[in-house]
């Protein structure tokens, strides 16, 4: 294959972003991780929890333009959403699900890695790196993969092909 892994066509994850003067407080409420690291790191991993503190979802912060992203599965995304609106009280503070033309891919290929790099979005080992309109984080487990997150037309300008996925076998 091509070393890409996760697709656009997949609809793995979706973007809910959370904005509003209120938002830092808010998430801070919310989740298993210090927002205000956030601004810096540009990218954190963050648990949602139930009031019993039991993990309802893993989730991928990301700081973006004038919101804050969260990166959750998409079968939760509607079910979130609702939720975290239910906690929003007076909070100055939106709660907005992406449209379709938010993706995240995954690479894995020297070939790929090289078209980042270009692109200014090659991060270290186990860092992230941003060029104001995607993001990617570097996932190095067994295999070096790197994730990217953003709007599909830019990561098509940054001359990532989104079309390919692998075949079901192969994942």
């Amino acid at each position: 294959g091509d070393g890409c892994c996760i697709g656009p066509d997949d609809n793995m994850y979706e973007l809910i972003q959370i904005g509003g003067g209120d938002a830092e407080n808010f998430l801070q409420g919310q989740l298993t991780q210090d927002i205000a690291r956030l601004e810096t790191a540009i990218s954190l991993p963050a648990a949602w929890c139930n009031p019993k503190g039991r993990v309802i979802t893993l989730i991928r912060l990301l700081a973006m333009e004038d919101s804050i992203g969260l990166v959750i599965p998409a079968t939760l995304a509607a079910a979130v959403a609702q939720r975290l609106a239910m906690y929003r009280l007076r909070s100055d503070v939106s709660i907005g699900r992406s449209n379709g033309n938010w993706t995240c891919i995954a690479v894995s290929d020297a070939d790929a890695f090289g078209r980042l790099d270009d692109a200014g979005l090659l991060p270290e080992a186990n860092s992230v790196c941003s060029n104001g309109k995607l993001i990617s984080v570097d996932c190095s487990a067994a295999e070096r993969f790197v994730e990217i997150f953003g709007f599909s037309d830019a990561i098509s300008a940054a001359g990532l092909n989104v079309e390919s996925t692998l075949s079901a076998e192969q994942r």
